[in-house]
Order: structure tokens, then C-alpha cells, then sequence
């Protein structure tokens, strides 16, 4: 496990976050000049919310000029200059921020496992909750601005500018989401050593052959196209979700639309998710390297990872519900909550009202409904094929490269294929845990959606007694 090299120093600067912050800046500083920050009926480009409202920069500009500060502050504190130095039987890895040195040796023979990645999301989908609504709404000011000119704003001027907003914020959105920072994790004996930092392209290979992640030997790289390895699956669900999401936002200014914009916001997100986590997904052999230890260095087009496994003992496919995180938990409850809501809504307005005006609208958003949830439950439910690299102590899961002879092709396999993994749920302890904690929180979600459905139709049912409306 020894490097090339004994030591290496390099400086981490966040290039990307810094070209985002630029960008956003831009958004900022042009709607502070066309729409300014004031309130009142004497605005020429027009007010948001009332007649005489707030200017268009509390729509389309205070949003990227707070991130955009937000970024500037990250780039300046986070700045600082580091180096791995390998003495003996220990590793040193200094980080030198604001003159303050900070210092952590690891012991070589006590480390099990170590990455180095540029495809690790961490909590990124936070900025897909900034930026998604931010450019649906931003996008109905537009419209109705470059239709409607005679309702809200100078058209010329005001839609541009909205126009022009939507696509820098987007452009950085794409900046910050898609293309994270180098991050590295050691695991030891006694601990976790992790760092998220930006070093310069040149410097990545010599961080990890000095880290001994891998031995400069050429036969551990594996360069991944990430089209032909997409599971259909993730891209089944992912442009069905994307494209009625934004099919729907473009239709809400008409009469067509079926649910309220909060329900496409949710779909959109999961569909960006998806697309970007199979593109970023660098999944290892089948036939991998060992027992023993396990190196490689994954490569597609635009992300790496170099790992580094030691003592295993074996390594087997198995099976495995998706990571059910915080992106998936928010996701999932809010689409069961509010699509079972406007379900059982519209079909207590048809039955209190005998409105059969409603009754294809009914119909037709009781289908489209349920099919979303249908194939949101099944990917949260339904397990997926997961290699297991098995040591003493612990397990690594991690998606695998499918030989060609292991594809299936026809529907009838898949459907064997889905039925069999479904399976798993009721033979597998682990499994059947996570199955039965997830159909609960499903229910519950549903019940509340319910819930407040029966409040808002008491509430208001009691109110237009009270007056006698």
C-alpha cells in the first residue's frame, strides 16, 4: 500500500462554486438595476402579488443574490493548502487554513477502506429545493408578461430580464448539482477521516497513488460509459416523472393541468435525481480483483473515483432497497400526501356537488395519480441487484457493471426479474424490515393527506354555515 511518491502538496480552491457565484451575481446585479427594490403602484416594469406590490427583483433577483453571497463567503473560508506525506508506516495529512494547521496521522496497516471521488452528491439536491420552484415561477412571471402586458410589466423589458434569469440561474443550478467537489473518505479501526476539497485536475492521480489508494498500475482503471450501463428501470421512472412534471407546469396557465404546481415541483426533482445519479454512477466489475485487497480507479467522461478495499473475504450479488435519505423521505411523503389529496378532493367536490362536469377531470387525475405512486412505491419498494464486498467487520455495497451475457432484453424476463426481487422483501430479514418500515411511512403520509383534506372541507363547510353563505 505504499505511493510513488512520500509527499504531495496542493492547494483547494472551489473553481466551480466560484463560477456559479459569478453567474448568479449577474442575475442579481441586473434585476437590481432594470427592476429595482422598490414597492408601489409607480414601478414601469411592474409588481409581483398586488397592484401595488413588491418590484420583480424579490421574485427573480433576491434569491441568486443571497446564494451568490453564500458562495463567496464558502470560496474565501474554505480555501486553504494541504499535503499528504507518507513516513514509514504512517500517513500525515495537513490542512493549513487561515495560518491554523491542522494535522491527522493514520496508521497505513489500520486502514480498511478509502475513496476518492468527484461523483459523491452529499446533500446537493438542496440546491434542486432552491433553484426548481425558483425557475418555475420565475418562468409564469415570463409568460404572463410576454402575453399578457397589459396585466403585470413592460414586456420588453421586464420578460427579458426574467428570460435572461432563468437561464444564468439555470446554467449555475447545472454547475453547482451536477459537477460536485473531490471528496475523500479513510476509513480506520478507530475512525472516519473525510474531506470535501477542489485540488488542481493534475494533482487527483498523485493525491490517490500517494494516499495508496491505487499502485500506479494501469490495470486497475476501468473507464464506464454511464448511457450504456443506465438502468431502464431509473430511466423509465425518471422521464416519465421529468417529463409530465414540466408537461404539467408548461400546461398550468390553461385549464388542462391536473395538479397544483407543488406535485410537479416534487416530480421534477425526482426525475433531475434520477438522471443525475445514473450518469454520475460508477459501478465496480462483477468480476472484480481479490480476495484481498481491491483497487481500482473508475473513470467515465466526467467523474472518477479511486477505491481501495482491504482484507475481504469474499464478495457476492445480492439484493437491496434504494438508500431511503432525506431526499427520498421528503420526496415520497409530499407526493403521496398531496396527489391522495387532491384525489379524494376532487372526488368529494363530484359527489357533495354532482358535478359531472368534473368527471373525466376525476378519471383521468385518479389514473395519472395513481400511476405515479405505483411507480414511485415500486422504486422505493422494490430491491435492485447490489454487489457486496463482505470483510470482518463490515459490508460495502455498490452497483456493478452487468456483463452482456446478463442482460435481459425481453418484457417477460424483467417482469421475472422485478417478481423475484420483489421476493426478497418476505426471505430477507434485513430486507423485510426496511420493506415493512417503508409501507408504513407510505400509509402514513396518506392518512395525513387525508387528514387535512377532512379538516380544509369542515373547516370551510362550518365557516359558510357560521355566515350562512
Amino acid at each position: 500500500m505504499s505511493g510513488i511518491q512520500t509527499k504531495i502538496e496542493f492547494q483547494s480552491f472551489s473553481v466551480k462554486r466560484f463560477v456559479a457565484m459569478l453567474l448568479l451575481l449577474i442575475v442579481g446585479v441586473l434585476n437590481f438595476i432594470i427592476f429595482g427594490i422598490d414597492f408601489g403602484r409607480h414601478i414601469s416594469t411592474g409588481s409581483i402579488m398586488t397592484f401595488e406590490g413588491p418590484s420583480y427583483f424579490y421574485a427573480s433577483g433576491l434569491l441568486p443574490t443571497i446564494v451568490a453571497i453564500f458562495l463567496l463567503l464558502y470560496c474565501l473560508l474554505s480555501y486553504f493548502k494541504g499535503s499528504i506525506v507518507e513516513e514509514g508506516n504512517a500517513l500525515i495529512l495537513t490542512e493549513t487554513r487561515f495560518r491554523k494547521k491542522i494535522e491527522t496521522n493514520l496508521e497505513k496497516k489500520k486502514i480498511v477502506r478509502m475513496f476518492l471521488t468527484n461523483n459523491e452528491d452529499g446533500i446537493k439536491y438542496l440546491w434542486l429545493f432552491l433553484f426548481v420552484p425558483y425557475i418555475i415561477i420565475n418562468y409564469y412571471y415570463m409568460m404572463l408578461n410576454f402575453y399578457q402586458p397589459f396585466i403585470i410589466g413592460v414586456v420588453n423589458i421586464t420578460a427579458i430580464t426574467i428570460l435572461i434569469s432563468i437561464l444564468l440561474s439555470a446554467i449555475a443550478l447545472i454547475i453547482l448539482y451536477a459537477f460536485p467537489q473531490w471528496y475523500l473518505r479513510i476509513y480506520t479501526n478507530k475512525g472516519t477521516y473525510e474531506l470535501w476539497f477542489e485540488p488542481p485536475r493534475k494533482k487527483i492521480r498523485e493525491i490517490a497513488l500517494n494516499l495508496g489508494i491505487i499502485q500506479g498500475e494501469r490495470k486497475e482503471l476501468v473507464e464506464i460509459n454511464p448511457l450504456k450501463n443506465f438502468s431502464k428501470r431509473h430511466l423509465l421512472i425518471a422521464s416519465i416523472f421529468l417529463g409530465y412534471g414540466i408537461f404539467n407546469v408548461v400546461c398550468y396557465m390553461t385549464t388542462f393541468a391536473l395538479f397544483q404546481t407543488i406535485v410537479c415541483y416534487f416530480l421534477i426533482f425526482i426525475g433531475i435525481y434520477l438522471i443525475s445519479a445514473e450518469l454520475r454512477k460508477l459501478p465496480l466489475p462483477v468480476k472484480s480483483n481479490g480476495p484481498g485487497t481491491v483497487q481500482y480507479h473508475l473513470k467515465s467522461k466526467y467523474y472518477q473515483q479511486f477505491f481501495f478495499l482491504n482484507k475481504t473475504e469474499k464478495r457476492e450479488v445480492g439484493y437491496q432497497h434504494i438508500d431511503f435519505e432525506v431526499f427520498w423521505g421528503i420526496c415520497t411523503g409530499a407526493l403521496f400526501m398531496f396527489i391522495i389529496f387532491k384525489i379524494v378532493q376532487i372526488w368529494m367536490i363530484l359527489n357533495s356537488y354532482n358535478l359531472l362536469i368534473l368527471l373525466d377531470n376525476a378519471i383521468l387525475m385518479t389514473l395519472i395519480g395513481g400511476g405515479i405512486l405505483f411507480l414511485l412505491g415500486f422504486h422505493i419498494l422494490v430491491p435492485e441487484k447490489t454487489l457486496f464486498f463482505r470483510t470482518v467487520n463490515f459490508s460495502v455495497e455498490t452497483p456493478f457493471l452487468k456483463s452482456k451475457e446478463r442482460e435481459t432484453s425481453s418484457i417477460k424476463e424483467n417482469l421475472t426479474n422485478i417478481k423475484a426481487a420483489f421476493k426478497r422483501n418476505f426471505q430477507d430479514p434485513a430486507l423485510k424490515k426496511k420493506f415493512i418500515k417503508r409501507i408504513i411511512f407510505i400509509i402514513s403520509a396518506s392518512i395525513i393527506g387525508i387528514i387535512v383534506l377532512l379538516w380544509e372541507y369542515f373547516f370551510y363547510f362550518n365557516l359558510f354555515n357560521l355566515f350562512n353563505f
